[in-house]
């Protein structure tokens, strides 16, 4: 046995070197984030400025009608060209819009920075999702336990850098920096996805960014919405999904209201949250770096996701007991940098247990279709909730409420991944043994004389689990 391959999780095949890609897409995850996250944060503010944190329960409603249809072109997109000039191709469509709006909000500044805000939550959304898939491309499911928390460390550099630059707020005109960091950021994605199509580390095993027929592909995208009747695994995060886009429209709703309280200038907010941002990419990458990795050797993909869902609930728990700036921050904090350095890792991983050629189509449904279906009726439910004007405690005793069930759900969805890990492999092991009685033990250990490494990696990952 490879002294690199000691301990519980490991069977006969020594690692295959990781270093080159992690680097490379570390590099290229911060340029991402910083286009998204300036983006995001450079329109909250001039939203929250000169509409309000009212208007934005409107907006999320906006935001969903949007990303449905663009799900589905996404679907039928993401099987038809190369993943890496699609990821670059949403980029600059973002920046696009922005460019766009920018000029708009000459003529017209409430419309101009409701499409600002609109593209930076639509084609955000849709960088992500594209992200996460190529990403999953790039590594083995047991390179990726290693790769992933180092990858996404990427992220709180490009967060940091967004917040560096939005502190120009006041020399710069906010509306500008709407788009010149953006701007610069697709550039830098740009290159790097050139250099990534040079890569020759791994190439051997990670299937080089192949694009593979969908097994659930049809003539048309809705088609694949078949996935979630065939995997439980799937359907349990459609749910989980649910509650989690309705506590984060609830928690934006709660802390973009306090900051609208607090602050009385665009370029005030704009460089509070600057700052802000430099000091939790900071915290965050320092999670990323140093407590990820632990925690998932320690606990696992589905415990710790576990306690993410009660990091959440802590944060409204916060805003419930003590409201004002420092709990906003905080839910802030849960929303982005937490998420960031905990969730988005976790959540690609969940994706490990399905089958190669449906991942692409399995992220779309969550994030593209289920994700905005979620939102709409979130958003709908927060625009009633305006509408009859409430106390925002009471929204808050809701997340309280809702946050519970959420809890719950990260636990069978913890329950439901174990489970499809052994199906895969259990019907690849009756595949190729030709036995359809074979029983998991024996398809771990049939894994071992297995020239696919991602089928040993799969059974890697169920001796890991086993010995927790």
């Amino acid at each position: 046995m490879s002294e690199h391959d000691a301990g519980p999780m490991s069977l006969t095949r020594p690692r295959e070197p990781i270093r080159g890609r992690v680097a490379l897409l570390a590099v290229a995850y911060a340029l991402l984030v910083l286009l998204q996250r300036s983006a995001e944060a450079t329109s909250l503010s001039l939203f929250l400025d000169h509409l309000g944190a009212k208007r934005l329960p409107e907006t999320f409603v906006a935001v969903s009608l949007i990303d449905v249809p663009l799900a589905f072109a996404y679907m039928y997109l993401a099987r038809h060209l190369n993943r890496r000039w699609f990821l670059v191709g949403l980029g600059g469509a973002l920046v696009g819009v922005l460019a766009g709006a920018r000029l708009l909000s000459i003529l017209d500044p409430g419309w101009g920075l409701f499409v600002a805000y609109l593209g930076a939550a639509t084609l955000g959304t849709f960088l992500v999702i594209h992200w996460g898939v190529l990403l999953l491309d790039a590594f083995t499911i047991d390179e990726s336990r290693r790769a992933f928390p180092l990858v996404y460390a990427g992220g709180h550099v490009g967060s940091f850098l967004a917040g560096a630059a939005m502190q120009l707020a006041g020399s710069w005109a906010v509306k500008d920096l709407l788009v010149a960091i953006p701007g610069v950021s697709l550039m830098g994605l740009a290159v790097t996805m050139v250099l990534l199509g040079r890569q020759t580390e791994g190439r051997e095993v990670r299937r080089d960014l192949v694009v593979r027929p969908s097994a659930a592909a049809g003539a048309k995208a809705w088609k694949n919405l078949s996935l979630l009747s065939a995997s439980p695994l799937l359907r349990v995060i459609a749910a989980s999904t649910t509650l989690m886009v309705l506590l984060r429209l609830c928690l934006r709703f709660l802390y973009g209201h306090e900051l609208e309280t607090a602050f009385t200038t665009s370029a005030s907010l704009a460089r509070f949250v600057g700052g802000y941002t430099m000091v939790a990419s900071v915290i965050g990458m320092t999670l990323q770096l140093f407590a990820t990795p632990r925690l998932l050797r320690a606990l696992g993909v589905g415990k710790l996701n576990l306690a993410y869902s009660g990091a959440v609930l802590l944060s409204i728990v916060g805003l419930l007991g003590a409201p004002g700036i420092y709990a906003a921050t905080g839910a802030r904090f849960a929303d982005l940098e937490l998420k960031d350095a905990i969730k988005t890792p976790l959540s690609a991983m969940f994706y490990d247990a399905l089958g190669y050629d449906q991942r692409a189509d399995a992220r779309a449904i969550i994030l593209g279709i289920v994700s905005p279906f979620a939102s709409l009726g979130s958003s709908l439910l927060l625009v009633v909730f305006t509408k009859v004007h409430a106390p925002v405690g009471v929204l808050g005793w809701a997340a309280f409420v809702v946050g519970f069930a959420y809890l719950g759900l990260s636990w069978w969805q913890a329950r439901a991944y174990r489970t499809s890990l052994h199906s895969e492999l259990l019907g690849w092991a009756r595949v190729a043994m030709g036995d359809p009685n074979i029983s998991i033990d024996q398809a771990v250990e049939a894994a071992r004389r297995c020239e696919d490494l991602r089928i040993v990696d799969m059974a890697r990952e169920i001796r890991r689990r086993r010995a927790h």
